[in-house]
């Protein structure tokens, strides 16, 4: 288990919030297909100049906080934040920075929040100093809260874009709910979809390693074949159907981001995940091109 600050008030630095703004909405993500339900990313999704903000930080060693743009994040503007707080009598840790706040640039506030030091994930670490590609999960304890819960619930349409290393367990949820053990796993092998009682398996052969693009995407029906699968480009075949796929009726929400209940935590790192209540299958396919070229994925 990692080891971490507990202290439960951390300094501020004097660093003026600003809402989210826009030079190039245009050519964003946003601009091109349409603000989601919630959006966490590295990058900006709202503004291809960078203006926004995409995380707020806490150095380990100190406990000060700050909020960071996309580019702060890899020309070296955090890295050098975090040495600053460092010193010759500091401990091993003194690298370690996290996450307290990923903001929702959807525009609905609905930001990924951890105000417990003992559960932020991180974003740098190691000796020398390094930037994480994505917000790393200990799979143990990390996790954040989100404010506004998401329906999760047959015969309401979802539609979840994710890079994120895959995990090993489907009990590893990228979503999952405070009150019920059902959300959604994106595993190397396997999609798990869980608004039913025993959840929507998806079986997929082979395994990508690194970061991969998933696309979840349930069309608002309640009967059939309503859950489609998709991993760096590619339909998941699902080499299992459940005679019942998508028949039964729960209604659910999300209101977890790398967590489930009782202790479904994700283990890994998580660079973009964007969620909209609507059937985006239209545009899945463009979609995906944007976010593999933004993060580097290979598109099969």
């Amino acid at each position: 288990m990692l080891v971490k600050s507990s202290q439960a008030s951390p300094l501020v630095t004097q660093q003026k919030a600003h809402p989210l703004v826009s030079s190039d909405t245009v050519d964003s993500f946003v601009g091109k297909f349409g603000a989601p339900t919630a959006a966490y990313s590295l990058r900006d999704l709202n503004d291809e100049l960078d203006n926004n903000w995409v995380v707020r930080v806490r150095r380990a060693v100190d406990d000060v906080e700050r909020n960071f743009k996309a580019a702060d994040l890899t020309d070296g503007t955090i890295t050098a934040w975090v040495m600053e707080g460092v010193t010759l009598s500091s401990g091993l840790g003194a690298t370690i920075s996290h996450v307290v706040k990923w903001y929702d640039q959807s525009g609905n506030n609905n930001h990924a929040v951890q105000t417990d030091p003992n559960l932020q994930p991180r974003i740098t670490e190691g000796v020398p100093i390094r930037y994480l590609d994505g917000v790393k999960f200990d799979g143990y304890e990390d996790y954040f809260d989100i404010s506004s819960s998401i329906p999760l619930s047959n015969g309401t349409p979802l539609s979840v874009f994710c890079v994120q290393t895959p995990q090993t367990g489907h009990d590893r949820f990228t979503l999952g709910s405070s009150t019920t053990n059902r959300g959604i796993s994106l595993k190397t092998t396997k999609v798990f979809y869980y608004f039913s009682k025993r959840g929507i398996s998806i079986h997929a052969a082979g395994i990508n390693q690194g970061f991969t693009l998933f696309s979840v995407i349930h069309d608002g029906t309640s009967t059939g074949e309503n859950v489609i699968a998709n991993r760096n480009g590619s339909k998941i075949i699902d080499l299992s159907v459940d005679a019942d796929m998508g028949s039964e009726q729960f209604t659910n929400s999300i209101d977890y981001v790398g967590h489930g209940v009782p202790a479904n935590r994700l283990r890994g790192e998580l660079k973009e995940l964007i969620i909209y209540t609507a059937d985006k299958t239209a545009s899945r396919g463009a979609m995906e091109i944007d976010i593999a070229n933004a993060n580097g994925i290979p598109f099969f």
